[in-house]
Parts: structure tokens; sequence; C-alpha cells
């Protein structure tokens, strides 16, 4: 919020009437500085302002103001003795009569009543017309004679009048000036009849005279010639109503900025006023930039300087509008614009007179366009806020300007900060924001991070350094610290470090520069916790970078900033209501599952089988079964515990898992544990219908007969139900058989349930696929089922199952430490399961057993530390020494010798013969068989290890036998 204006010299706590010196001093205030009265009267802004009627009672309870009242008569008195009675007795001793001291008296009382009577009624200007009213008619009862002695008198009383009352200083010099012309025309009034044309003619010139204030110029020609040498004293320091330009106005303000800125700057404040005077304040502007050899640094002076945020004027008696502040009037001049300074008076003509002022006065400016003056009228341009906050604001829409000053020294900082802005202003999406730490090192910005310590002055008081603004200030309570140059891992010679004009704003700059970082924390995060903390962290550095802008950033560029903070806040804000404040409280929660099958949530991957499958049994009059093949740990068993999840309600899933079911002494008690199963998952109702088997009807009779009944009453009461039956490890079958617990026809039995009820499907799944089945009961079911190959995740499941095993999971991982565990396991469902497993059990017992602190996030580091630990391969046993066993098992021989040799290089199959002393045909029917267990791959023409943690525990295994 601007300030009031301040004036500028001592001011007098309290009149005195018993002071004569008092007397002179009021009337100089009401002569040549009327804004001296407004400061001695009103020095608090609630009562700055005119007051009028019953308002000016309150105002007696302070004795400066009774004072002040009671001194006005005085002074008219007083000048009346000085001024007009030696007048008033030559024209008595010329007319040869004498003077009636009792109407000279009456009269000085009348004046006095006036002028008191004017105060108390006074606003703008019309209590200075009723005044003049008054004497008017008191000019044609007194005489013409008493109306010219008196002329000066009255100027005098409605002057002080017109200082108390008035709401700008257009209005005290209309009081004051007009005064003398309105007693000039009361004379004309009251003499036309008296003395003829000539006098009347000399009468209207000295209504003129009286307006233009030509007696005072006359006086004030001579000092101002004068006051080209030094130590002389210009009227233009001293007279504020100064209409007529004075010589060396222009030099004598462009002399005191040089002397001494910060009270020069103080004086063209106080000029300023006086819209008579703008033209000199214009030119001597002008000329001091472009003299200085840092023309952009006093720029941002006048921006930052704290007498120039204050109002023009500071009354507000009747204006629709506030007044400019002083640092828009200088902006706008310099850009040679016409700032309105009326306030909105609803007397319209003054905002006319003001704007004709300033036309007849705009040939004396400097309206020479250069880089410098366009910049100043950007900056007032910027300075209005309704001009930032509006929708369409584009601040690129300045960049000719801002980008023309890179050439002024400093000019390449204030081109790139505004570039940076514009760019932040620009971003209207969440996934922008990341781009702004990337803005900020392009424009060299954040190479400013040194200059912006050294350029922080910190005293014991927090004030700033004499002759520089708040601009290079920085407060040891500051919540938002300097980033340091190390902090940002640049280097001192990469950029050129310069002291910088704003070092706030670059500050500001880089902390949303920062706030885009932990945007980008929060994109890469892969734990939702993780995301909520790294979007909390932003919404708190919005809401404190906003108040530090608040605080110590300056217009502009303070509304610019916290436009870009209110864009940003609403697109963190929404992130961060979908996920909530992340709170980390005891040890990590291991979400990862080792060895086990995989349900629910935890469950990840597999979508392209279960689409697959979805596929298959879309047909509801042939849905095949299907066989799920692959090497062991691949995760086949959990595919099959979530098939009810992804098939619905109408889908029944039968596990019929053969590790539990296959432990009978016959096919009859098979087919029994079956329809047990089949019974178990019908309805209370459908149970009611069916009955449940009997053990006796499968074990004294054909099996295959009982089982055919039960799906036959199945089959009447099911609906639109159907059944999967899942039958994991179902190369147990094939031992059972082998060891003559199982009928050799049940499969094909089996393949004619299959084809025979579209609703009774199987699913198997283990090892070998059917083509690997030794014997040839397998060949009907084969025909009958489709076989799909359960594999590695893919490398985006396999990311998802180490970065989000649960919605819950708060720890993070480096992307690279995620890419290691992809490139080390090659997507294996169980050895991903078991890092990230070992992993979160490193972190609990190294966090809340050893109390150490450490970062929630696992890098590289940690992946590791913890495959080269003794224990991972011993946990890991189940799935090397499995993959170890069915190659030493399975057809045809020699697997085991091609891995121990592939352990140690990549090799061809020209090098594994020679290695091995295998015959060929044997190493390729190897090769074959090992790249279709997914143990090796071929890679150009060598052959390597599709799982670089099998390779490197076969490597471990043969060093342990050696050793």
């Amino acid at each position: 919020m601007p300030r009031f204006p301040t004036y500028r010299g001592e001011l007098p706590e309290c009149l005195n009437p018993l002071k004569l010196r008092h007397y002179f001093l009021l009337a100089y205030w009401v002569f040549f500085r009327p804004t001296a009265l407004k400061h001695y009267l009103y020095p608090d802004p609630k009562l700055y302002r005119a007051r009028r009627g019953l308002d000016i009672f309150p105002t007696l309870r302070l004795l400066a103001n009774r004072n002040l009242y009671w001194m006005v008569p005085g002074t008219i008195a007083l000048f009346s003795f000085l001024l007009v009675l030696p007048v008033r007795l030559a024209i008595s001793w010329l007319q040869g009569m004498p003077v009636n001291w009792l109407q000279w008296l009456v009269f000085i009382t009348f004046i006095s009543i006036v002028s008191i009577f004017s105060i108390t009624i006074l606003g703008e200007v019309e209590g200075i017309i009723l005044g003049t009213a008054f004497y008017m008619l008191s000019s044609l009862w007194f005489g013409v004679e008493q109306g010219i002695v008196n002329s000066l008198l009255f100027y005098l009383s409605f002057g002080i009048a017109a200082c108390i009352g008035s709401s700008s200083l257009f209005g005290l010099a209309f009081g004051v000036t007009f005064g003398m012309a309105f007693t000039a025309i009361a004379c004309l009034l009251s003499s036309w009849q008296s003395y003829g044309l000539l006098l009347n003619l000399v009468l209207i010139a000295a209504i003129a005279v009286g307006v233009f204030r030509v007696p005072f110029y006359l006086v004030e020609l001579y000092p101002a010639l004068c006051s080209r040498f030094r130590g002389r004293v210009h009227p233009i320091e001293w007279d504020e109503l100064i209409i007529f330009p004075l010589p060396n106005t222009k030099q004598i303000l462009t002399r005191r900025l040089q002397q001494d800125e910060s009270n020069g700057l103080i004086l063209l404040a106080e000029v300023a006023r006086n819209p008579f005077q703008r033209w000199a304040i214009q030119s001597a502007l002008k000329t001091y930039l472009h003299d200085r050899p840092s023309p952009l640094t006093f720029l941002y002076t006048l921006l930052s300087f704290p007498k120039l945020d204050a109002y023009v004027f500071g009354s507000f008696g009747k204006t629709l509008k506030p007044f400019p502040t002083t640092k828009q009037l200088f902006l706008g001049e310099l850009e040679g614009q016409y700032v309105d300074c009326s306030g909105g008076s609803r007397w319209e003509i003054v905002e006319r007179v003001e704007y004709q002022v300033w036309w007849w006065t705009k040939g004396w400016r400097d309206l020479r366009q250069t880089p410098l003056t366009q910049f100043a009228g950007m900056l007032y341009q910027l300075l209005d806020e309704k001009t930032v906050d509006a929708e369409d604001f584009d601040l690129f829409s300045f960049q000719n300007i801002y980008t023309s000053l890179t050439n002024y020294p400093d000019g390449t900082e204030i081109a790139n900060s505004f570039q940076a802005m514009a760019t932040f202003l620009s971003y209207n999406n969440l996934s922008s924001l990341p781009a702004a730490t990337e803005v900020l090192e392009n424009l060299n910005l954040t190479s400013h991070t040194w200059a912006l310590e050294t350029a922080a002055i910190q005293t014991n008081n927090n004030e700033v350094e004499p002759h520089k603004p708040p601009y290079h200030s920085q407060t040891k309570n500051d919540k938002l610290h300097l980033v340091r140059e190390n902090e940002l891992g640049l280097s001192s010679h990469k950029f050129p470090l310069l002291s910088p004009v704003r070092p706030t704003v670059l500050t500001a700059l880089i902390h949303l520069g920062e706030i885009g970082q932990e945007i980008a924390s929060y994109q890469d995060s892969t734990s939702r916790n993780n995301k909520q903390a790294a979007l909390l962290r932003a919404t708190d550095a919005l809401d404190e970078l906003d108040e530090y802008v608040l605080a110590q950033v300056f217009p502009p560029e303070q509304t610019i900033l916290r436009r870009i903070i209110r864009q940003w806040r609403p697109l963190v804000s929404e992130a961060g209501g979908e996920l909530g404040r992340a709170q980390f409280s005891g040890p990590a929660t291991n979400p990862y599952i080792v060895g086990n099958p995989v349900t629910g949530d935890l469950f990840v991957g597999r979508q392209d089988i279960l689409q697959r499958l979805e596929e298959l049994w879309a047909n509801p009059t042939r849905r095949p079964s299907v066989v799920l093949y692959g090497h062991r740990r691949m995760g086949k068993s959990s595919i099959l515990k979530n098939l009810g999840a992804r098939f619905g309600s109408q889908t029944t899933i039968i596990d019929f898992n053969m590790q539990v079911n296959s432990f009978v002494a016959n096919t009859g008690e098979l087919l029994y544990q079956l329809a047990l199963e089949l019974y178990d998952s019908l309805s209370p109702r459908q149970q009611q219908q069916i009955g449940e088997p009997e053990a006796q009807q499968f074990t004294a009779s054909n099996p295959y007969h009982s089982f055919n009944r039960v799906l036959k009453q199945l089959a009447l009461h099911r609906g639109d139900q159907r059944f999967i039956i899942t039958v994991d490890e179902f190369e147990l079958i094939e031992e059972r058989i082998e060891q003559q617990r199982l009928d050799p026809n049940l499969l094909e039995y089996w393949r004619g349930l299959i084809q025979t009820h579209p609703w009774f499907v199987m699913v198997f799944a283990g090892l070998h696929t059917l083509e690997e089945m030794r014997r040839h009961y397998w060949h009907p079911l084969y025909s009958s089922v489709t076989a799909i190959p359960v594999s590695f995740l893919t490398p985006k499941a396999a990311y998802r199952l180490i970065t989000q095993p649960s919605p819950d999971f708060d720890i993070d991982y480096q992307q690279e430490a995620i890419q290691e565990i992809i490139d080390l396991t090659k997507g294996q469902p169980y050895l991903v399961q078991l890092i990230c497993h070992t992993l979160v059990t490193r972190f609990n017992r190294q966090t809340f057993e050893q109390g150490r602190e450490r970062e929630r996030r696992f890098r590289v580091e940690d992946v590791e530390a913890v495959i080269n630990a003794p224990e991972f391969y011993r946990d890991g046993d189940a799935y090397f020494n499995g993959v170890w066993v069915q190659a030493q098992e399975s057809q045809p021989e020699g697997q085991l010798e091609i891995l121990q040799r592939l352990c140690r290089k990549p090799m061809s199959v020209r090098e594994l013969v020679a290695e091995t002393s295998l015959p060929q045909e044997q190493v390729e029917q190897a090769l074959k068989t090992l790249a279709n267990h997914d143990v090796i791959l071929c890679e150009g023409e060598n052959y390597v290890y599709t799982v670089e943690l099998m390779r490197r525990w076969v490597e471990h295994e043969q060093a342990s036998r050696l050793g």
C-alpha cells in the first residue's frame, strides 16, 4: 500500500501565537509551500484529507490546530499593517481625507471571520468561490478604495483557507492564485463607474498578474539566474507554486541528483506535485538516467526508494480514485506519456486543466525514445496490479523491450529474469514445472548464486546500507536462505558472477526452480507416500516464497512473482489433494513376497497372459483348456490364484493343486476329490439340489461314470456359471501314473470332458510343455489344450512391481537402481521380489535396529550390497538350484557343461563344442532346450545367460567347489 507523502525538512510541533516568527512562517507556507501547512495540520494519514462543516471541531482538541486558527486573523492583521496600511495612508493623504480607523478595524475583523468560515466549509474550490462572493459584497459596501487596498490581504486569507481545505496541490494553486484574481474582480465590479475605462483595463491586467503570480516570478528570476553558481539555491527548491518556467530549473534538479541521489529524488518528488514544473523533472531524470554508467540500477532505485513509494498527493477529500505514486509518475514521465494526477476529481475541469498544462509544457520535454525509456514505460505499466492480474496478461508481449537491454550493464540479468518469469507464467499444468530449473540454467540465472550471498547486507538492526535500495538487503531471520554455489554444483568459472541489481528477484526465481525440482521428484518418485511428501514440500515452499516475495521484493516483480505463485499453487494442491500428506512412522512394511503366490494388489504384471485368456474364453460355446508352462518361480501359481478377480462372479475357480491332491491311492480317489471341490464351490441351494458326492460311488464302481453323473447334475443347476479347474504342478500326474496310482486313461478322459462341456475348463500349470512329456498318454490331451508360456516380466511390469508393490509403500528407488534390478534379473519375478524384499529388510535393520540415519531411497549401492551378500544366493537357492537340477535331469545331456562354460564368458556353438568336447548336434540340442527354458539366449553368434544373477550363482558355486 503506498504511503502518504512526507515533508522535506523540519516542521514545528506547534505554532506559537506569541512568536512573531511563526506569523511570517505561516505566510511563507501559504504563498510558497502550502504542503507544509497540510503536513502540520494532519500528520495522521487518517486525518490527511479535507475536513468541512462540523468535522472541523474534533481537530480543535489539538493545541497545534487551535493555535493555527487563532493565528489566521493575526497573520491577516499583521500583513494588513505591514503591507496595506502604508498604501491606505498614501491614498488618504492624496485625497486629503483622514483614515477611518473604525472602518479599517471592522473590515479586518470581517475578513478574519470570512477566512475562518471558509476553512470550516472548504473542500475543493467551492469554498474559495463562496468566500470570494462574501468579499465582493464587502467591497461594494466598503468602496473601491478599500477593495484595492485590501486585495493582497484577501489573497492571503483565502490562500490560508485553500491550504487547509483543498485536496491536491493543484487545488492549493487554484485557491492561492485565483484568490488574488477574485479580489481584483471584486474591485472591478465596485469601481466600474468611478474610474473610467483606463483604470478598468489596469484592473483586468491585475487579474492576469494575480492568477499567474507575475510579481513572485519577477522576484524569483534573479536567484534562479544565480543558481548556476555552486552554493546558490534555486526558487524551485522552496516555492511549490511556480507557474512560469524559471531559468536553470532542469540544471539545478540534475545537479541535486548528481550531488546526492537520495535527497535529489526527494526534491524531485516535491517538485512533481506542481504540474507546471513536471517538464523539468522529466528532462532532469532522463538526462541523469542516460549519463549514469549503470542506468538500470538507477531505474530500480526509483522502484525501491521508500520516499517514492508515496502518493503524489496525500489527500482524498473527494477523489474518485487514488493518486498515482511518485515512482509511477517518474516512470511515466520518462517514457514521455501523460500521467493523470487529478485523482479523478468530480470537478472535471481540474483533470482537463492538468492535461492541458502537460500538453502546453510538452515541447519542453525530451520525448526521444531509447531502450531505457521504453523499459521505464514497461515498468510503469507493470506497476498497475490490474494489468498484471488481468486474465489475458502476457509478459512475452514486452519481450522486445526487456531483451533490448542486453547492451547495458546488468541488462542481461534483467532480460533473463523477465524471460524466466514470462516462461513461468506460461506453465499451466504440473508437468511443465520441472522445466523451471532448466530454464534458469539456460538463462544463466543460477550463476548469480554466489553474488546473491555477497550482495546481501546484514546489519544488527536489519537496515539497508545508505544510498542503496532495499533490494540489496537481507534480514537475518529470512526463512528462505540463499542457495550456495556448491549446492547447485556450479563451477565458479562457469558463468561470470556479477553483483545482481535485484538479488531478491533472483533468489525468488531460484526458489521457483527448486520448487520445480520438488515436482520433478514427485514425478520421479515411485512411492505414493514420497510423491505426497514432495508435493507437500512444494506447497510449503510456495507459501514461504509468497511471504518472502511480499516482504523482500518490490513491484512490479513482486506482483509478477506472486501471480506465478498463485498460478502454480493450485496445480500442486490439486495433485496433493489426490495423494494426501505423507507420514512415516515405524519400520517400513515389507510388501514383497518371496516364494508364495501373490494375490490382490500385490499381483502386478502378467496383463498380457490374462488378456490372452480373456480372448480364448470370450466365446461361450468354445472355451479351450490351457496349459501355462515356464521355468520355476516364474509366477504361474500367482496367475492361477488371481483368475477369480479377473473373470467376475459368473466364473468359479476350482483350485486343484496337485501338490495337495496327488496323494491318492487310485484314480477314483482323485476324481472324488475333484467332485468334492466342485460341490463345495456351489451355493447352499445348488448343493441341496445336487447332493454331496459319496466316496463309495468312486471307489466301488467305475469312477469315470460317477464323475459323469456329478457333471450332469451340475449342468442342470449351474445356470450361467462356468467352472475353471486350475491344476498346478501338473507334472506330478505323470509321476503318479508312473507309480501306477493313476490310470493313464485319465488324461484322455479329461480331454473328452473339456470337449463336451464348454463350461468345464481346465488350466494346467507346470514346468514342461506337453511337447516335452515323455509318455504317449499326454498326446490326447495335447491336441485339446492351448499352450501359453509364462516367461519373464516385461520391463514395464518389472518397474511397477519394484516401485509399487503396494499402494502404501513409502520408499523410493533411484532410477539407476531400478534399472540395475531389471538388468540383473531380466524381470524374473521371484528374483525381483527377493532383491526388493532384502532391500526393505536391510533398510529396517539399518534404520531401526542400528539407528543409522539414511534417506528413504534405494540406490545402486544398496542393490550391490544386497546381491553381494552371501545369504542372498542362499535365500535364492530355490530358484537357482531348481534351474540347475532341471538342466541336470532333462534331456539332452550336456546342459550343465554348457552352463559351466558360459558363466565365464559368452561363447558361440563352435567354442562350446571345443570347450565341452560334446558333439555339435548334442550341443545345439542342449542350447535349444536351455533357451526354451529361458536359461540362456543368443546374442549374435554367442550365447549368454538370460539372468545375470543365475550366471553369478553358477560362477559362485564353481568357485566354492574349487575352493
